[in-house]
Formats: structure tokens, sequence, C-alpha cells
């Protein structure tokens, strides 16, 4: 069957499967592709979930969207997206990009920001800041928990903060990536705006400004 030529295994009547061992960076686009001319799955929350898909996962075709099964993580509908305070952030920022630096968890201009976080079951899991500026928008402390990556959470912020910028009139949206997140965002619409760079004196993080056109 198609699902074994691609090192995958049936599950059950419905159309689900299973990788049956590690399955390479090739095979995993061949089996994207693959789903997506079966089934027609496509968007954002299903380029996540496809890009993270370990043995051992399994994933079940539901419409037009590709579902992880058996997995820690919450589904896309479990997750909630609402505005925020500043400092309903801070948590999430400080557990994923700067743990021990609650020194730069917080922005001087916070205050002007519109703040999104995603919660399950009441928990902040997920968060982001837009800031807006004209036709300018750019959106700073983008960050999801490491146990909620993988099931859509991301692609529910970052669509939000692109529909609450397009709103207030934005032309363009852009954010500084860490230089090997790159490949997420261009997977999302985004394009690289410039060289890699360091942001902060005391980091040798390197960063890359990504830029996405809003229709």
């Amino acid at each position: 069957m198609l699902f074994r030529r691609l090192g995958l295994r049936v599950v059950g009547a419905r159309p689900a499967c299973r990788p049956r061992r590690a399955t390479p960076a090739g095979k995993a686009a061949k089996f994207a592709t693959t789903a997506k001319t079966l089934y027609g799955v496509a968007g954002s929350e299903t380029m996540e979930v496809l890009d993270t898909l370990q043995p051992g996962d399994t994933v079940t075709f539901e419409g037009d969207r590709i579902r992880l099964k058996d997995k820690a993580g919450p589904t896309t509908s479990s997750v909630t997206i609402n505005r925020v305070a500043p400092e309903a952030t801070v948590g999430v920022r400080e557990a994923v990009l700067w743990p021990g630096r609650p020194d730069m968890c917080r922005l001087a201009e916070d205050a002007q920001g519109l703040h999104l976080a995603a919660t399950v079951n009441n928990e902040v899991v997920g968060v982001v800041s837009l800031f807006v500026d004209g036709a300018e928008a750019r959106f700073r402390k983008f960050a999801v928990l490491e146990a909620h990556r993988g099931a859509g959470v991301g692609s529910r912020l970052l669509q939000a903060a692109e529909a609450e910028a397009a709103s207030a009139g934005a032309a363009h949206i852009d954010c500084d990536a860490r230089a090997e997140t790159a490949a997420y965002y261009e997977k999302r619409g985004y394009a690289a705006a410039g060289p890699p760079f360091a942001k902060y004196a005391d980091s040798e993080q390197l960063y890359a400004t990504m830029r996405k056109p809003l229709a």
C-alpha cells in the first residue's frame, strides 16, 4: 500500500497512519505532499503537525486538517486566544525565551502593545505581543511552552496577531526571529528582510528580521 511505501502504517479503518521508524526529512516531505494530494490537507496548522511528526505519533485526517492523536499536547480546538494584560505574558516569556532572566522578559513599550495569550484549561501556554505604528506592525516575545508545541498553538497565535495588525491598518508585519527559527516563519509566508545580526550586547544569539505582507 501507498502508506507502507512511505514508511507508514495504517491504523484501523479510518485514514490514519503511524511512522514505523524514524522518518528522514525527504520521506517526511514526500508524506506531506502525498497527504495534501490525497486528502487536501493544507494550512499552517497542518504543516506544524507534519513538521513535528515523530515515530510513535498517530495522525488522522479530519476534513481538510491533519491531527495528531495520542499526544500529550492539546488540539487546536481546545485552545483559546484572548487579549491579555502585559503582565500575563511574562511567565511564558521567561520559561521559553530567557530562563532565569526576568530582566529580559519585560519591554519598555509593553504598555503600548496588544498582547495575546493562548490558553488551555485557563492556563497560559503561549503568548505574543503586537506593536502597530501606522502601516508597520511588529510582534515580539512570541513563545509557546514546550509541552504544547506541535499542535498548532503557535500558528493560531501568529494568525491572530496578523489579523489584529491588518485590522489596525498595517501593510506588513515584522519580527526579529532567532536565526535558527527562520524556516518556521518562511513556511508561514515570511521572508528575511536582511542578514542575521546580534541584538543584545551580552548575548551571542543571532536574529533575522522576518517580514510578511498583509493582504
